[in-house]
């Protein structure tokens, strides 16, 4: 780890630079439909890019336009009148919305106010960044007083410049002076940067690394993440106070109460797609073994041994049956693990081992029984949406903690969402306010927009048309919806690896 304060690297162009009114302003402009014409030439220049991607290296790059990797909007606290006086939104509690652009050579943020005129806030051209994030006004929380406190806001982003390997080391910016105040370097590529008042959280392909986000000291460590087959490589939520992740193994002295009822009942096109990808699989295995000289030999992975809401008793191991189950020790997929960030404490080697007993696990549970890629809570904190490889139906849960620890939590399954027969690899999702509809995303460039309730059950005309949301009447098993809004986008811009935002404060437990 290495704390440096230097002056504004070369490129970097923030509000310290000039005046606001100084930074480029982009006018909002009316949505026009293309004409036949204008469709055409766009679908012959995407084919153009298309076969110039192919081609790598050897393409000559003629193209003057700067193309963008990645796009994000963020909310945060950044309306200080000292760094935005002209904004009318500055004297509101309305935090403002900013873009975060992120292009082949460099990344920029827009804050776009109500009338929609965006004005740049950041530019930033020295390289490829991977990931960055707008740091909120942190919370004192462990005691610590805030080292930064005289060049707030800051922003910390993972780039390709500097010495070593690339993504390798975040960089901490004031967005006040221009200047780097901190930075930190790993031995490995980060996927991704999620942040809120309490913490900052840097995540790998297998593990992820804690840090106070008042002083940006190392809280702790966990190493035992299973890798993902999806878009993000190491698949986080991270709430205001709970920090959710996909874990290895399922530890019967931490499993909580409940978890995956079913993950839906496989449809005949459904199991017709997922016959013919295997008996294809098979034959290509088939074939390259007999050209090879091999014997094609098949291998059977055993689904985990209890699927149900309800959790085996203790002492009850998955062999206890007399015999050795084939893969017992290997990576368990689905299984999901939830951590208070204010409980779990520092250790002596910075790294948390949850397959003993410690403090600060809040739900340990069956989510899937394939891997999981994605998974968001809502704004409360309680509601934790999961998405597994396949992407067919994603499962919503509800959290019910308690001080007693994981064991006795309890771990509500309202919802098998369904997308659809065909695979799915999802890419983003994303909470209503209050709750009542969530929407999911993926590459094939579709947003499935879901009507859901906080307490699960049925929705309707008594759930989804009054301004508050209504009580629970009656308790339902999991249901399975179909999307209500289905939105397709024919060239779809892909977001940051982890596209998360910090949510406000989740119930304490009783």
């Amino acid at each position: 780890m290495m704390s440096a304060a230097s002056d504004p690297p070369p490129g970097l162009k923030t509000l310290a630079s000039g005046t606001p009114s100084g930074g480029a302003v982009i006018r909002p402009q009316p949505v026009t439909e293309k004409s036949l014409m204008e469709s055409v030439a766009g679908f012959i220049h995407d084919v153009q890019a298309i076969h110039h991607t192919h081609l790598g290296a050897h393409a000559p790059n003629n193209d003057p336009k700067v193309h963008v990797t990645w796009a994000r909007f963020e909310t945060t606290d950044l309306n200080d009148v000292r760094l935005l006086p002209d904004s009318s939104e500055s004297s509101g509690n309305a935090s403002p919305l900013l873009l975060i652009l992120g292009y082949t050579q460099g990344v920029q943020i827009w804050l776009v106010p109500i009338n929609g005129e965006a004005k740049e806030v950041l530019s930033w051209k020295r390289g490829s960044v991977k990931t960055l994030r707008v740091l909120p006004k942190p919370e004192n929380s462990f005691g610590v007083p805030d080292n930064f406190a005289h060049c707030r806001p800051l922003i910390a982003l993972a780039d390709a410049t500097g010495p070593g390997a690339p993504f390798t080391s975040v960089s901490f910016l004031s967005l006040k002076t221009g200047e780097q105040v901190h930075n930190i370097k790993f031995n490995s590529e980060i996927a991704d940067i999620v942040v809120n008042r309490r913490v900052v959280v840097i995540s790998f392909r297998e593990k992820f690394a804690l840090f106070d986000a008042c002083s940006l000291d190392a809280r702790f460590t966990i190493t035992s993440c299973y890798p993902s087959p999806g878009v993000h490589s190491n698949p986080i939520s991270l709430g205001d106070r709970w920090l959710a992740y996909a874990d290895q193994k399922l530890v019967p002295i931490h499993r909580s109460f409940g978890g995956m009822e079913c993950d839906g009942s496989q449809s005949v096109a459904a199991w017709s797609i997922n016959v013919g990808s295997k008996l294809a699989q098979g034959m290509s295995k088939i074939y390259s073994n007999f050209f090879s000289g091999g014997t094609a030999g098949g291998q059977c992975n055993s689904a985990p041994s209890s699927l149900s809401g309800s959790r085996p008793y203790a002492g009850v191991s998955p062999s206890s049956s007399g015999r050795d189950i084939p893969g017992q020790n290997e990576p368990q997929k689905g299984v999901v693990t939830i951590l208070d960030v204010m409980t779990v404490g520092k250790t002596e080697s910075d790294e948390v081992n949850i397959t003993h007993k410690i403090a600060g696990v809040v739900a340990h549970f069956i989510a899937h029984n394939k891997a999981i890629v994605s998974m968001q809570f809502d704004s409360s904190g309680s509601l934790l949406l999961t998405c597994d490889k396949n992407g067919n139906y994603f499962n919503l849960f509800r959290l019910v903690p308690h001080p007693a620890g994981s064991c006795y939590s309890a771990v509500h399954h309202l919802y098998s969402l369904y997308r659809g027969d065909t695979p799915g690899s999802v890419q983003d999702i994303a909470f209503s306010s209050d709750s009542r509809w969530v929407a999911v995303s993926t590459l094939r460039g579709t947003s499935h927009i879901f009507p859901i309730t906080p307490y699960g059950g049925p929705v309707g005309v008594r759930t989804h048309t009054s301004a508050r949301v209504g009580l629970m009447t009656t308790t339902h098993p999991p249901r399975a919806p179909q999307p209500l809004i289905l939105l397709a986008v024919p060239h779809p811009i892909p977001i940051s690896p982890e596209p998360r935002r910090s949510c406000p404060p989740s119930p304490k437990c009783p």
